[in-house]
């Protein structure tokens, strides 16, 4: 009697694992609803203050009222911080030992962290949309329906530089403690990037090097074009002196701090991996 002869079960392709484990950790991440209620209300809160409830935020500015601009702002360090903690917490989990056990599925170190990056990139699509809602049903303005679509797209592009900064912090410090600290620092260089409120002087010409500057100029171009909203911006009587900066510095700046925490977070994850 002879025994049948079966076939090994055909392994799965590496392209059709990294995507599974994408919508697998979406998911997961989406039915995290405490996490997700804080990452979108934060932005929320800080807008209806300071956006919505404050006077003066319905006059016009070039390309929409002043609650859009704060709007945008506020959207982008929504994101920002989403993207932070998200991939902060896969450098968390790296550390614990949850890469080894994916490595046996097929997946590799480099996959495990760019599935992380992507999702942290989609939950930040959460904030963005909340905070743009938000100004929708409230005074938020702009001169033509294209700025909204555009502005929240730019935000986006904005974020990639704080998803590689929160997983280069985690897995320098390799704590639970490091996606609260990364949060912290956004906080931190949002201020310093001209984000939260306008600023001049030194202080302006030290923010065009930080790396919420760039991300802040591209998310407000499609309003404002060149012209910054600086300390400055509200001089009587000089509009001729209005502050500019040009796009291909918004974008080298993006580009520059991308690449700057990309490397940090690689040299992070080979020095924990031989560390072990």
């Amino acid at each position: 009697m002879t025994t049948p002869v079966t076939s090994p079960a055909t392994p799965r392709s590496r392209t059709s694992i990294f995507f599974s484990y994408i919508r697998h950790e979406l998911w997961r991440n989406l039915r995290m609803v405490d996490s997700l209620i804080f990452l979108i209300a934060l932005p929320l809160v800080i807008f209806a203050v300071f956006g919505v409830a404050s006077p003066g935020t319905d006059k016009h500015i070039p390309g929409g009222t002043i609650a859009a601009y704060v709007m945008v702002s506020l959207a982008l360090y929504g994101a920002a911080t989403a993207a932070t903690s998200m991939a902060g917490a896969a450098a968390v989990e790296h550390d614990s030992g949850w890469g080894r056990h994916l490595a046996l599925t097929g997946m590799r170190r480099g996959d495990y962290l760019a599935g992380k990056i992507i999702v942290s990139l989609l939950i930040a699509c959460l904030p963005i949309g909340a905070t743009f809602l938000l100004g929708i049903l409230t005074t938020a303005q702009f001169d033509t329906p294209g700025i909204w679509l555009a502005s929240a797209g730019l935000c986006l592009v904005g974020v990639f530089p704080f998803a590689f900064f929160g997983l280069a912090v985690a897995l320098a410090l390799r704590s639970e403690t490091a996606v609260s600290i990364a949060s912290g620092v956004v906080v931190l260089l949002a201020f310093l990037g001209n984000l939260f409120m306008p600023l001049s002087g030194a202080m302006m010409e030290m923010a065009r090097y930080t790396p919420f500057y760039g991300a802040g100029v591209l998310a407000h171009w499609p309003q404002n074009g060149e012209v910054i909203i600086t300390g400055a911006f509200a001089t009587p009587g000089m509009p001729e002196l209005l502050p500019t900066e040009s796009f291909a510095w918004a974008i080298g700046n993006v580009v520059v701090w991308t690449l700057v925490f990309a490397a940090l977070a690689l040299l992070a994850l080979r020095r924990s991996t031989v560390r072990r």
